[in-house]
């Protein structure tokens, strides 16, 4: 594993899923500036609000290989094993990192557990085990707030 911190601002993220998982992912890429389209059959409340605001493109349908395309990251965040695994697939083929939701055998990278406090970022991952990293998160973040006097 190779740590690191992405720059999403105005770059293309897809995220394939509208579940509250998506939810979560979506909400941090916005704020991080990323240009966000959701391809999904359905979208969660918080993610339909996220499109009418604006914040987001939700393509409303089921995956398709071509989805792929024009993305520079992508999420692949569903409930069907077989959709992830082809996520994973086609992003595997065109070179274009993948996050499996769940899965991280089949993820070219995974998302850290992360806070933000008075400029310093705390990011945890714990080998794919997310409960874990974000126990450890939330001790580390405590700690940082000590130290920060905040």
């Amino acid at each position: 594993m190779l740590p690191f911190a992405l720059h999403c601002e105005n770059r293309p993220v897809l995220v394939v899923g509208g579940g509250q998982v998506a939810t979560r992912r979506c909400q941090v890429l916005v704020e991080a500036g990323a240009l966000v389209t959701v391809v999904a059959p359905e979208l969660s409340h918080g993610l339909l609000e996220l499109a009418q605001a604006g914040k987001l493109t939700w393509v409303h349908r089921g995956f398709s290989t071509e989805d792929v395309d024009a993305a520079w990251l992508v999420f692949a965040l569903t409930d069907s094993a077989t959709v992830q695994a082809e996520v994973a697939e086609v992003c595997e083929a065109k070179k274009t990192w993948c996050s499996v939701g769940g899965q991280p055998a089949l993820s070219s990278f995974w998302s850290m557990a992360h806070t933000e406090h008075e400029g310093v970022t705390v990011a945890v991952s714990a080998g794919g085990r997310p409960r874990l990293a974000k126990r450890l998160k939330e001790k580390a973040s405590e700690w940082v707030r000590g130290e920060l006097g905040s």
